[in-house]
């Protein structure tokens, strides 16, 4: 009588997902180093201060993703007395299981290197400031999907500090 349930997988089952997944992520590798290194210079370094798998880590003055796989990010570091680290290993945050969730990895490790690097590092290393301006990127994009909304919150909100504006000059001041 034959199962409907899964055959359980073999030693061999499991290099050939290995491999595969290797495969995928390196067909994505050239895009995403492109795009970290060009627009997330201080996640990578965060990345390196938090999670950098070298004795010299911690003194990271720059990185620049060179390489990843399946066990994580490759970066090369400058240090800050101006030397060089090759090939410093940045793992996952958790197994990775395909290569689309290479973003959500990523993001997910920002936000664990920035937290576990404390207030004043994200104060000094403009976190909050480019916190703020993404918010106003979504914030953008969300009211050019849905104008009608975004015109209607929009002249609610100004009705609403119009009539708070004429009430408060209307009220009589003591002397």
């Amino acid at each position: 009588m034959a199962s409907n349930s899964p055959l359980p997988l073999t030693d061999d089952d499991a290099v050939v997902d290995i491999v595969q997944l290797e495969a995928d992520i390196q067909k994505s590798a050239p895009r995403v180093m492109k795009h970290m290194n060009a627009d997330h210079a201080a996640s990578l370094k965060a990345y390196a201060l938090a999670f950098g798998e070298h004795p010299d880590a911690s003194k990271t003055q720059s990185a620049t993703l060179t390489g990843l796989d399946v066990e994580g990010f490759w970066l090369d570091l400058t240090l800050e007395d101006g030397t060089t680290v090759s090939n410093v290993l940045v793992p996952y945050d958790r197994r990775i299981q395909s290569a689309k969730e290479l973003h959500a990895i990523a993001v997910d490790m920002h936000t664990a290197a920035f937290a576990k690097l404390g207030v004043f590092y994200k104060i000094q290393s403009g976190f909050y400031t480019q916190a703020f301006k993404m918010m106003g990127v979504q914030t953008y994009k969300s009211a050019k999907k849905r104008p009608f909304q975004t015109m209607t919150v929009v002249t609610l909100t100004l009705f609403a500090m119009a009539y708070s504006y004429r009430s408060y000059n209307k009220t009589p001041t003591r002397r």
